[in-house]
């Protein structure tokens, strides 16, 4: 299965098969076009939350089907925040499953 994994600006994509991950692709986020500045509106409009804002933690992952995985999403902050906390072998199982 492929993933596309969107992550400080830079786009992964990774392939994973039989539990083994491999990095195919990885290039640098388009920046969005900087539109013009809108003339001053009578009243204060609140603005509107971005549509395709990264996921908490910085980062989002799509499968090949172009759905996000949010399964996959939380076994990537599970494993690092095990790390994070030096707890080596639940990196490892969670790495492993």
């Amino acid at each position: 299965m492929k993933y596309k994994v969107t992550l400080n600006n830079r786009v992964y994509e990774v392939e994973v098969e039989q539990g083994e991950a491999m990095l195919v692709n990885e290039y640098e986020l388009a920046a969005p076009a900087v539109a013009a500045p809108a003339a001053p509106a009578a009243a204060p409009v609140a603005a509107a939350a971005p549509a395709a804002a990264p996921a908490a933690g910085g980062f989002t992952v799509i499968s090949e089907s172009g759905e996000e995985d949010a399964a996959i999403e939380q076994l990537i902050r599970d494993r690092a925040d095990a790390k994070k906390a030096k707890n080596f072998a639940e990196a490892d199982r969670i790495r492993d499953e």
